[in-house]
């Protein structure tokens, strides 16, 4: 039948008929008056614009949705059919959807339900967020998570990466970000090494979605955290790569119209990173790429005289840090290659050998130190 032919047949249906086209399409591939509008679209999603184009209510057809997928509720062979209806529960936002949502998502047995790779907790939690919630729907989905997520997040990465964007969503910023660093602590040594790029690409993800949409806000915030929780996980490799990556994404984009206004957030990132390059536990040329990062921000973005407020702020403690160093201990270890670590650990004992007498040759000394990590 013609499109223009089906508008004044849609335009009567009522709930029941919305449930039997629904079936038919989901069982058997066609429908009276419509089965398709687009070569590669769900006619299940495109419905909706077709509806909305022609001026007819969608709100019959939004409840029969949620009338099939309490059908489908129980029957765990039809993931496909779950999945499929989900989808369009993400794409077009129906409220009337929570109830049956929330009941599908703290059901434990539909936790490993998998469909051509997409988990339908996953697919749930993505539609879920999308809703307005009130607080004690919105906790509930994060004290489940705090004290499960380490449990569901290794076997289901999207999971976990929509459960961050669904703390983006409906918490503060400051809430938000501690949930990253919480999953970070409570996950990292969970993952395997094939997983680490995309855990690593997932959560970055989240920070750049702060980023772009609530820029004006987004360095304050961003450093408050960072000094906060840096003490906690800068020792875990899956914190360090995030926010190298991270750093980088942010040199790309070539914006420096926010450095005037953030001076102390970029000076502090260096500062906390300097302090902490000689970390027992954790030295290698990643902190060094992450200083390097900030540093070349800094020169792309014409604030050179922030270099020497670095400077001038971790002289001391950078070089105060030495006692129990030398390169022996970084060879044996194999953490960084030599035509890197003579250099620098003589440049870093020169500062310190100069503390007590000669502040001038201390500055002069740091300033060579961060050049060099910078050629």
């Amino acid at each position: 039948m013609s499109e223009i032919n089906a508008v004044d047949i849609l335009r009567n249906y009522n709930y029941v008929n919305w449930i039997d086209w629904i079936e038919d399409i989901l069982y058997y591939g066609i429908a009276y008056p419509l089965n398709n509008l687009t070569p590669e679209g769900d006619i299940l999603i495109d419905i909706v614009f077709f509806l909305k184009k022609n001026n007819i209510s969608t709100k019959e057809y939004d409840s029969a949705l949620c009338g099939v997928l309490n059908k489908l509720y129980g029957n765990y062979n039809d993931a496909e059919k779950i999945i499929r209806i989900i989808n369009v529960l993400v794409g077009i936002k129906n409220p009337k959807a929570k109830e049956i949502l929330r009941k599908i998502f703290f059901n434990p047995e539909l936790n490993d339900l998998i469909f051509n790779h997409d988990s339908v907790k996953a697919k749930i939690l993505q539609a879920y967020a999308r809703l307005e919630l009130d607080v004690k729907e919105r906790e509930e989905v994060k004290v489940h998570f705090e004290l499960f997520g380490w449990k569901e997040f290794p076997n289901n990465i999207a999971l976990m990466g929509n459960y961050l964007r669904f703390m983006f969503l409906h918490y503060e910023e400051n809430v938000f970000l501690n949930s990253i660093s919480s999953t970070i602590k409570l996950t990292s040594n969970l993952y395997s090494e094939q997983q680490i790029p995309f855990v690593v690409t997932l959560i970055e993800d989240k920070l750049r979605e702060f980023y772009y949409n609530r820029k004006s806000i987004f360095y304050s915030h961003f450093y408050e955290w960072f000094s906060n929780v840096y003490n906690e996980v800068s020792h875990i490799k899956l914190f360090n790569l995030i926010i190298m990556r991270f750093n980088k994404y942010l040199n790309r984009r070539n914006d420096f119209s926010d450095v005037d206004s953030n001076e102390s957030f970029i000076v502090e990132v260096v500062t906390i990173s300097l302090n902490s390059i000689f970390d027992t536990d954790y030295f290698d040329k990643q902190r060094f790429s992450t200083i390097a990062d900030w540093a070349n921000f800094l020169i792309a973005s014409n604030k050179r005289d922030f270099l020497n407020v670095i400077i001038e702020k971790n002289k001391y403690s950078v070089a105060k840090n030495l006692d129990c160093y030398d390169s022996s201990y970084i060879y044996n270890h194999e953490i960084i290659d030599e035509n890197l670590c003579v250099p620098l650990i003589k440049q870093f004992k020169k500062v310190k050998s100069a503390l007590e007498y000669d502040k001038n040759y201390v500055r002069e000394n740091a300033l060579y130190l961060l050049n060099f990590i910078l050629e």
